[in-house]
């Protein structure tokens, strides 16, 4: 038997304290052992909620987990150009991101992660945290942006939002290693004034990688909506243009929402890999670039030489909680409580009042 509170052990005492000890009041000024009866009822019944909160459980044993001295900061393009499927059989650039980005997890065990997403703007999805599983399980279920939002995107829109979690992770854990990864396909869609650049990050992690996305044959891209397209739908958008009459586009499906359309054209539109931009970004970083192919593995950089010493954590396995037991049993003596409470006061409001004899 082992316990694992549902709450920190702190707040446990705070929330049951005041009941206990009102309870043990009424004990205490209860005329006689009859009197007691129902106050020790529910004073039983906090005790068996304080034991629930404990989180009774059979152990299962112990897993270790490896902890490294490394952050890792994904930057990942989910703009509309990430839905592209140049890869065949449907597979679009997120796609061969998301793979990639197990592959860093992998590379990586035992570091802490945090993913930056970027389309029309930059958002934080994860901060920094040592669980990779639910780094992966987010990926999973990303999209690329709404089509009806999107209102162009820069491959630099994530520049100051990735120089400030690096400036804070660096003032916070000073001596850890910081690796940076910029996962997109470098196409810009939007006007922007000046000159955009990644070197407010450079200098502020030890090693990272730019991976591109995307072929220079490009590929049409399905919109993102969350609407359900039918036939009907494909005409209101394509006209009477068929969105398969495009030698590198595949045929639409009456379950899956329609192609991008080029309003010069009126066939499905086209985004291509700019891997201009990508080795800018790379050069503005001072890491290398490398484009990526479906099946096979990215290149990642090794920091052994400066990862420090591993940590093993040994985590205690639980093989089943026992909360509900108690949990129960109080449940049943409270309801027994509110069940003599309604008893009475249903004996007093059916009384016959005494008559007073004169």
């Amino acid at each position: 038997m082992t316990f694992d509170p549902v709450l920190p052990v702190g707040w446990i005492i705070v929330l049951l304290l005041p009941p206990t000890a009102f309870i043990v009041w009424q004990i205490v000024r209860a005329g006689g052992s009859r009197a007691r009866i129902s106050p020790i009822r529910r004073l039983v019944a906090v005790a068996l909620l304080g034991l629930s909160a404990a989180g009774p459980a059979i152990p299962g044993g112990t897993t270790t987990e490896i902890r490294s001295d490394v952050d890792v900061f994904i930057v990942m393009d989910t703009t509309t150009s990430s839905n592209a499927e140049d890869y065949g059989d449907g597979r679009t650039r997120l796609d061969l991101m998301k793979d990639d980005v197990r592959a860093i997890t992998e590379q990586y065990g035992g570091a802490r992660y945090s993913l930056i997403t970027f389309d029309s703007a930059a958002q934080v999805r994860v901060p920094l945290i040592a669980d990779p599983d639910a780094l992966l399980s987010l990926v999973q279920t990303l999209q690329v942006e709404i089509t009806d939002y999107s209102n162009g995107s820069t491959p630099y829109q994530a520049n100051d939002l990735l120089a400030d979690r690096l400036a804070a992770s660096k003032k916070d854990h000073p001596s850890r290693v910081r690796v940076v990864f910029y996962l997109g396909d470098g196409e810009q869609t939007a006007t922007v004034d000046g000159t955009q650049t990644f070197e407010a990050s450079k200098g502020q992690f030890d090693a990272g990688s730019v991976l591109g996305y995307g072929t220079a044959q490009g590929g049409p891209m399905r919109e993102n909506s969350p609407e359900v397209f039918v036939d009907d739908q494909y005409d209101e958008v394509y006209g009477d243009g068929d969105p398969s009459a495009s030698p590198s586009a595949p045929s639409a499906s009456p379950t899956e929402p329609p192609y991008l359309v080029d309003p010069a054209t009126g066939q499905p539109a086209i985004s291509t890999i700019d891997e201009r931009n990508l080795k800018q970004i790379a050069s503005d970083l001072g890491v290398g670039y490398q484009h990526r192919v479906p099946n096979t593995q990215p290149t990642l950089p090794d920091v052994g030489d400066r990862i420090g010493e591993k940590v093993e954590v040994k985590k205690l396995t639980i093989v089943e909680r026992l909360y509900w037991i108690p949990a129960i049993a109080a449940f049943l003596l409270i309801a027994w409580e509110l069940f003599i409470g309604w008893r009475q006061l249903a004996e007093l409001r059916t009384a016959k009042p005494k008559k007073v004899s004169s």
